[in-house]
């Protein structure tokens, strides 16, 4: 639905889905997709909505299947009540036939998503001397969804201080989506990993874009946000669901 940037090469490479019958690919792909959705207080799907394109041609055979899944709402004092948040899909094709591909959840979350974002620019001088790096940012925003403040997240890989500096520049004028509670939308908090990678080095992603927290079980890989504070929550089992 909120488009990002890819400063690699995996958003050309998901830009070419755009149905069942795709370029020949050896490898399964990696495909993610969100929408905003709205549930009542039972936890049933009101309406859902997406700016996304990406499998344009399995779009309405995967939200029906979304309108079959069961949520928890966010609650106001103590009970639960109508609320928006965004679900987020990733989604793997994986070849069948040299053609067409078989389309499975892998993962899928709630909480905030992204509004308005502009992707930071790439440090000049670490473009001309070809670095790469993957920030990863603890932010926190208002219930207008504006950033309240951004820094390195908790034992955040580490990382040349150009792409942290330009990270933080770039977020502190996103607008998030908030999740609406009972027609209140709520601050809150999201890690959002930014991933500088350049086409035609050594590694395209420097290491894999991919970090895990020791500790705990925050992961976080790409560009993909994680919400640390979601209020509505998908009940349904739907990992390893054929779409």
């Amino acid at each position: 639905m909120r488009k990002f940037m890819r400063l690699g090469l995996a958003g050309a490479l998901l830009a070419c889905i755009g149905s069942t019958a795709v370029a020949k690919e050896s490898k399964p792909l990696i495909v993610r997709m969100s929408w905003h959705i709205s549930v009542d207080a039972q936890g049933n799907i009101v309406t859902l909505s997406t700016r996304d394109t990406t499998l344009a041609n399995l779009r309405d055979r995967i939200e029906q299947e979304i309108r079959s899944w069961q949520f928890s709402p966010g609650k106001v004092d103590g009970m639960p009540a109508p609320s928006d948040s965004t679900l987020t899909l990733t989604l793997t094709a994986t070849p069948t036939d040299g053609e067409h591909y078989a389309v499975r959840v892998t993962k899928a979350v709630t909480g905030a998503g992204y509004g308005t974002m502009t992707p930071p620019q790439y440090p000049h001088a670490s473009l001309l001397s070809r670095r790469q790096g993957y920030v990863v940012l603890k932010v926190n925003y208002g219930a207008d969804g504006k950033v309240l403040d951004a820094a390195l997240a908790d034992g955040a890989p580490k990382v040349d201080p150009p792409f942290v500096n330009a990270s933080i520049t770039a977020v502190r004028q996103w607008i998030f989506a908030p999740e609406v509670i009972g027609g209140h939308p709520k601050a809150g908090a999201a890690v959002v990993p930014i991933c500088f990678a350049l086409a035609n080095v050594a590694h395209a992603r420097p290491s894999n874009c991919v970090w895990e927290r020791p500790g705990d079980d925050l992961k976080v890989s790409g560009n993909d946000m994680v919400a640390l504070d979601a209020e509505v929550t998908l009940k349904s089992d739907v990992a390893g669901r054929a779409l």
